[in-house]
């Protein structure tokens, strides 16, 4: 396995809370019993650097190249990366210190020499069934010319590369600026966006949801009407999609509350089982229902696991 993170005159741009235990053992360890500022977290992990956009000019005769720049790392004067002039640098600290307004700051590095900064933060608890579900919020900002920024959040805390792109691939939800003249403006409303998603207490409000899905009955007939609209009938029966659906709802072992009883009969049996049959359609998998049906409330909901939620709340 690969970490790919940074080594800069011997030292891992690295740094970590104890409460983190990488699996590489790189880095620099720091007291989750201190306070540490996003700037002294910033110097622990290596990343009080900068990153400059300069004119790229020939070697023996001094010509600038037309059009062509090179992405300078300032503290060590490596060049990062090649691009064009509509390419607009982005202060990795502005993404870490967008991230650290939701959680704790758990983790920061530099992949493949400064390339990549990313920082990792924990995100408030959610309590799901029997599970206690960590979420984090990571960003990645790119300054080799190809990688935009990017913020997610996932279960996984980002420590390497192979974190770094295992959180990506099983995100719920993802938000990205391209490096062009508008990426300020772009980024602008990224910010909103997560404000909107983590400002105040979202774990409590997805608790708060669940428990109100897992309170609410429903009758067989509702959850005919309800799959119906989503998956309308084909001929005389249900459709294949809301049969499957059907199947989960009544019969999957997992369809369970807080308690292990069985849960069918309310909102939060049937919106599982449509959760659990989106996800299985599209070939991802999960360890656990309960985990997979959190995910798509918090995150970024299927279009049909939407819609049924929907259709439950106005009922």
């Amino acid at each position: 396995m690969s970490h790919d993170l940074t080594d800069t005159n011997g030292k891992t741009e690295f740094a970590y809370l104890d409460t983190v235990t990488p699996w590489h053992g790189l880095g620099t360890v720091m007291s989750s019993d201190e306070f540490w500022s996003l700037d002294e977290f910033m110097v622990q992990a290596g990343l009080d650097w900068t990153v400059s956009k300069e004119q790229l000019v020939t070697n023996e005769s001094k010509v600038k190249a037309p059009d062509m720049f090179g992405l300078v790392r300032q503290d060590t004067l490596t060049v990062l990366g090649t691009t064009g002039k509509r390419y607009e640098v982005f202060p990795h600290r502005v993404g870490l210190e967008e991230i650290a307004k939701y959680g704790t700051v758990q983790t920061m590095g530099s992949l493949s020499g400064g390339k990549v900064v990313f920082g990792c933060v924990e995100l408030d608890q959610i309590t799901v069934g029997p599970e206690t579900i960590k979420r984090f919020l990571t960003a990645a900002m790119g300054h080799d010319g190809a990688t935009d920024v990017s913020i997610f959040n996932s279960d996984v805390c980002t420590v390497c590369r192979n974190t770094l792109d295992a959180g990506f691939a099983s995100a719920g939800r993802k938000w990205s600026a391209r490096h062009t003249e508008n990426i300020s403006s772009r980024f602008k409303v990224v910010e909103e966006e997560l404000a909107d998603l983590f400002s105040g207490n979202s774990a409590q409000r997805i608790m708060d949801e669940i428990d109100h899905m897992l309170n609410t009955e429903i009758s067989d007939q509702v959850v005919q009407d309800t799959l119906e609209q989503v998956w309308p009938k084909k001929g005389n029966g249900l459709s294949t999609e809301a049969w499957a659906v059907r199947g989960l709802y009544e019969q999957h072992p997992t369809i369970r509350d807080r308690n292990g009883e069985d849960i069918h009969g309310t909102e939060w049996g049937l919106y599982q089982a449509v959760s659990f049959y989106d996800l299985w359609s599209k070939e991802i998998r999960g360890d656990r229902l309960e985990r997979q049906a959190y995910s798509m409330l918090d995150d970024n909901p299927t279009p049909n696991a939407r819609k049924v939620k929907g259709l439950l709340s106005i009922r």
